[in-house]
């Protein structure tokens, strides 16, 4: 079963189009919850910006408008990976010199064939939005253990 993340006040950046498909780049809130799914460790609040790693190899993404008039235009994507995480910090708006938010950009290589279209009539209409990603966990390598000389010693084929 797939597990889901939820990017939160979501902004749909730019999208190109290839012939299997696309890619989509995407602006989002940072968030706790992100974060610990991704791995990552808390983002200190003097970093400017930075690479981010990690990737998810994603199956699905619902884009959801913030605004309940909007949820209409609400789409569905064939994705493959989510990849390209960076933070980077900006001004609050309208605030000059009085703090700043952190924000996560990202992007999403999809395979629907319809995908530019649809991202196409979701730009123009809607704005601030909520994504949900659902995804694969990659198998994590357990820590390897290794033997003590005595262990060694013991497996090791007795001389004649």
């Amino acid at each position: 079963m797939a597990d889901k993340i939820t990017f939160t006040n979501v902004q749909l950046l730019s999208f190109g189009r290839k012939p299997e498909g696309g890619s989509a780049k995407f602006s989002a809130a940072s968030s706790d919850k992100v974060s610990e799914a991704m791995g990552w460790q808390d983002i200190p609040e003097c970093l400017t910006g930075g690479k981010l790693e990690g990737e998810l190899r994603a199956t699905s993404a619902t884009l959801s408008p913030n605004e309940k008039e909007l949820r209409k235009h609400e789409t569905e994507l064939d994705i493959s990976r989510v990849s390209g995480f960076e933070t980077v910090r900006l001004e609050l708006e309208r605030s000059k010199g009085k703090g700043h938010r952190t924000e996560l950009r990202f992007s999403i290589s999809f395979s629907d064939p319809n995908g530019a279209r649809k991202l196409e009539q979701y730009i123009t209409s809607c704005g601030k939005s909520r994504l949900i990603v659902s995804y694969t966990k990659q198998a994590e390598q357990e820590e390897m253990l290794l033997a003590t000389e005595e262990q060694r010693q013991a497996t090791l084929p007795e001389a004649d």
